[in-house]
């Protein structure tokens, strides 16, 4: 006997009350109010609103909408297209050519517009192809050539367009996974991730001067401001931060200073004291207090410092003060300078074995670390230098120095990946590598900065790693979540743990929120093959196998094996073993061989970390 269920079907709400909804038949777009009412967009550009009690609402040109004359052209310019009820009570709807947000709680015979974002926003008059509210209260609007993003906290609207990398003609769904990336639905290259952890990316659009970013830093009242290179005309540009926007200005120098040299590095730096410092390859300029970084355009230098005073060479490279106060000088002469405030002179130091400095850092014990472009490590303890590290050979550059929370100091190298000394003021400190081998995308590692929860962010000529110390776990990213094009060459942290990047061709900002650790995905075994004969597995692969015999002589065997996971940065790595074994270091290969087993009983587990 089949037992009987209840039937269901569709209530036909036009066909029962036509007259209600004149002649047009076209419904475009629906939505639920916080009422319980379903808001209704025709195509003839007119809004219904549908009471639970039965009773229909009618919104056109008395209440603020454009729309054509019910009954009109059920294809009209003003047709409704998405129709959205956000958290807080309010409609939006798109059109063929314009985006409303009602007022909470609207009632007819009065205008009912709360806002029409437009030019000012910088949306184009478009079509709005749908409306989404993601899991942070942001709304979205997918539209023709266009992606509109409205922040929950009121924050400026940010439009992506091809020239932003918007993939496709019109973005006609948005969806979001559990991990805050969004799911574009597109109607000419399927479906595209945008990443949600954050990263937004700022050009020359945006107000920035330069395409090299090589310097960000804030001023102590906490004014963001960042140098970039115009890399073919050697000039240099110092823009600061206002609000999602940068001003752009030359610094003033002398007639005579026309060059800053080609090297990422610090050329631009506020002292303690509040005056600013500029690198220059015929000398190195000192300006009085100021509290803006723009003043710079307008302000001489008070002084400036070359060979005639002190300084080993007239090409000034780099610059960086120490907790103490005191500044430290790389030029293009071998060895260190320092400018020593009590006797208002400059002095230089290992000149005699070192080469050039490429690198300036610090450690908890106040000890200045230098890297040089022969990729060796020296300390200066009581203005003498030593070296650290041991050998340095296929090194690089030493490019960059971190000291994290815990004391621990890193450095970045130009070949051998990353550096990590957990005791850098021992009398002889060893340091830990982490290279390819570990997960990193490039040996070849930039710049270096910690976030708030203590992972090791640095950049790459392809991205930006995050490292996290505990765990040893890495993840990548690059253009594809949102990160500017080019090298990553700088980076900083500013007071509100928002960390900035400063690449060869812009700028990127990732926000201060926490980034939960992604859970790993499942690993699903896809092929298995004894003695070069595979065995039968499911297309789809399989996360469990059953018992099979391994054939009398020594046999090789190839298990093949994947995870998908569509977590941004997250690229999986594997851990297999055999038995209760210890587990294999983390590889991205995804097929484990083994080339002579014995006959008997094995277990195989395999990992995504």
């Amino acid at each position: 006997m089949t037992p009987t269920r209840p039937t269901r079907g569709l209530l036909p709400w036009m066909s029962a009350c036509p007259e209600k909804f004149g002649k047009t038949r076209v419904v475009n777009a629906l939505a639920e109010d916080s009422e319980g009412a379903i808001w209704m967009g025709m195509g003839d550009g007119t809004l219904y609103r549908h009471l639970p009690s039965g009773r229909v609402e009618h919104y056109a040109a008395a209440e603020g909408f454009p729309a054509s004359p019910t009954g009109s052209e059920p294809f009209s310019s003003t047709a409704i297209q998405s129709l959205l009820c956000d958290r807080k009570g309010r409609i939006w709807v798109g059109t063929v050519d314009s985006l409303y947000r009602l007022i909470p709680h609207p009632r007819t015979g009065a205008n009912i517009i709360e806002d029409r974002p437009g030019k000012r926003e910088g949306l184009p008059q478009t079509r709005v192809h749908t409306l989404f509210e993601s899991k942070n209260g942001d709304i979205w609007a997918g539209m023709f050539r266009a992606l509109a993003q409205f922040p929950h906290d009121g924050g400026p609207v940010r439009v992506w367009k091809r020239n932003d990398g918007l993939p496709g003609k019109s973005i006609i769904s948005i969806a979001e996974d559990h991990d805050g990336n969004l799911l574009l639905g597109t109607d000419d290259l399927g479906t595209v991730k945008l990443a949600g952890d954050g990263f937004v990316s700022f050009s020359q659009r945006d107000g920035i001067g330069g395409n090299t970013v090589s310097v960000i830093s804030e001023t102590p009242r906490g004014v963001l401001y960042m140098v970039g290179r115009y890399d073919d005309q050697g000039h240099l540009s110092l823009s600061a931060r206002q609000g999602e926007r940068f001003t752009a200005v030359q610094p003033r120098v002398p007639k005579g200073i026309r060059y800053f040299g080609w090297r990422p590095a610090r050329v631009v730096l506020q002292d303690h004291t509040g005056e600013w410092w500029l690198a220059a390859l015929h000398g190195l300029c000192r300006y009085p207090r100021l509290d803006s970084p723009l003043e710079l355009a307008r302000v001489p230098p008070k002084a400036v410092y070359s060979s005639r005073d002190g300084l080993p060479n007239d090409e000034v490279i780099r610059l960086y003060e120490d907790r103490g106060g005191t500044l430290w000088i790389g030029t293009g002469a071998r060895g260190v300078t320092f400018w020593d405030r009590r006797e208002d002179r400059f002095r230089s130091i290992g000149g005699d074995v070192m080469d050039r400095a490429s690198s300036i850092g610090e450690d908890d014990a106040g000890n200045v670390w230098i890297g040089d472009e022969s990729g060796r490590l020296w300390r200066v303890q009581h203005q003498r230098v030593s070296p650290v590290g041991g050998a340095a050979e296929g090194r690089g550059w030493i490019n960059d120095f971190l000291l994290d929370h815990s004391g621990r100091l890193w450095v970045a190298t130009g070949n051998k990946g990353l550096l990590r000394f957990d005791h850098p003021a021992a009398a002889q400190p060893e340091f830990r590598k982490y290279d390819q081998a570990d997960g990193l995308s490039s040996a070849n590692i930039r710049c270096l900065v910690e976030d708030r929860q203590g992972f090791i962010l640095f950049g790459t000529s392809g991205g930006i790693d995050r490292l996290n110390p505990d765990s040893g776990h890495v993840q990548h990213y690059s253009t594809a979540e949102g990160v500017a094009p080019g090298q990553v060459v700088s980076a900083y942290r500013d007071r509100e743990g928002a960390i900035w990047f400063g690449t060869t061709y812009g700028l990127t900002r990732l926000g201060s929120e926490t980034h939960p650790p992604h859970s790993p995905p499942s690993v699903w075994i896809t092929g298995i093959s004894i003695g070069g004969r595979p065995m039968e597995i499911s297309n789809l692969g399989e996360s469990k196998i059953r018992e099979f015999e391994i054939p009398p002589g020594r046999q090789q065997i190839q298990v093949d094996f994947v995870a998908v996971s569509y977590a941004s940065g997250n690229l999986p790595r594997y851990q297999y073993r055999t038995g209760d074994g210890p587990w294999s270091p983390p590889m991205q290969s995804r097929s484990v061989h083994y080339g002579a087993l014995e006959p008997g009983r094995y277990q195989f587990e395999v990992r995504a970390v």
